[in-house]
């Protein structure tokens, strides 16, 4: 999907700049952390603490509050949000957490039944069909559970090998049917698990080691992307696992990734979580391999309307990767941004490609 006239025309009147490359444009809510972009990149939602979370139209340029939610994060090709409202404050006060959804133009969040045996849950990411997943806990986090909501069957517990160890539901596919996130083993590493129609397949190497934490997943499904692949060499890299036929790729250079393409040849992420200095912004593409994000858009010839180094994270990328959101430090304190790349048409650079 193209920008309309009126996106452009906003972008232009803001902070970004138009060039035939792209567009780069920050985001007017301040302490506003992008989360997701959607599939098909119209949509974008960013967690604001203490007000619950945004949500930015890329056809209209708008940037809208999401009302009575303390938590946002997921996002769906229809623009609907994925959070928790809260009860008595919510955690950050000493309340609970209650799963919730907020679509676009509802006027309050839709609430969700809360999985049996649990005070706390939060959804991270929506499907188109509704699905929506997370983690369920209790006030004291001693347990944690990942699970999956449905309309029509309610919650249920995603199965792992390790039920005495945490767990967590990071992303869902647009269709609903390939989740991805993690399952703590039996010596607390937090090995990157992948649901498949709710059968758990858990990411290892070619030789058998288990995998970190797995991220996000692909708004088609084909690909999941995770952390703490270890390299010959003992640095850290993160990794690409294909759905279909079970192939890792190390992805070197990003300790932290949370975004790919629907065709996997696109990772963003991050230098790590607790970098210090502060983290960087990176992006490995198949052609291009790893490198900061300001050199890919100095590259594309997209013009950056900030200081040099970009400090922060990439956080989502649309399925056809002309879509990037992220966070940034700024001297105006955290802000949110998205770039709209006009990338070469990959349909058919290797002839007829057969149909998704």
């Amino acid at each position: 999907m193209r920008p309309s006239s009126l996106a452009v025309a906003i972008a232009m009147a803001g902070c970004g700049t138009v060039h035939a490359a792209g567009t780069f444009i920050t985001l007017q809510t301040r302490g506003a952390q992008t989360t997701k972009v959607s599939q098909n990149g119209e949509y974008l939602s960013a967690y604001v603490r203490g007000t619950g979370g945004v949500r930015w139209t890329r056809s209209t340029g708008a940037e809208e509050l999401v009302p009575d939610m303390d938590f946002s994060n997921g996002i769906n090709n229809l623009g609907t949000v994925s959070g928790a409202v809260p009860v008595d404050g919510g955690i950050d006060n000493g309340g609970l957490d209650i799963p919730a959804l907020s679509p676009v133009s509802a006027s309050a969040p839709h609430v969700l039944t809360l999985p049996a045996g649990v005070a706390n849950t939060e959804v991270f990411d929506v499907s188109d069909d509704g699905t929506a997943v997370g983690i369920a806990f209790d006030s004291d986090y001693v347990t944690t559970a990942a699970y999956s909501w449905t309309a029509a069957g309610g919650a249920i517990e995603l199965p792992v090998d390790n039920a005495a160890g945490g767990t967590r539901a990071n992303a869902i596919s647009a269709d609903g049917r390939v989740v991805a996130g993690f399952n703590d083993g039996t010596n607390g590493f937090r090995r990157g698990v992948v649901w498949v129609d709710r059968i758990a397949t858990y990411v290892q190497k070619p030789d058998g080691a288990s995998l970190g934490a797995a991220n996000a997943v692909s708004g088609n499904g084909a690909f999941v992307v995770g952390t703490d692949y270890p390299m010959a060499d003992g640095s850290k890299a993160s990794w690409r696992w294909n759905v279909e036929t079970g192939e890792v790729t190390p992805i070197p250079g990003i300790p932290s990734v949370f975004g790919v393409s629907d065709d996997g040849q696109t990772v963003v992420g991050a230098t790590g979580q607790f970098d210090s200095p502060s983290v960087r912004l990176f992006i490995w593409t198949e052609a291009g391999g790893t490198q900061p994000f300001s050199d890919y858009l100095t590259a594309q010839g997209v013009n950056i309307p900030l200081p040099l180094p970009l400090k922060g994270s990439l956080t989502s990328v649309s399925g056809d990767g002309s879509t990037i959101g992220g966070w940034l430090y700024t001297s105006a304190g955290i802000r949110s941004f998205v770039v709209l790349l006009n990338l070469p048409d990959r349909i058919f650079e290797d002839g007829f490609d057969t149909a998704p």
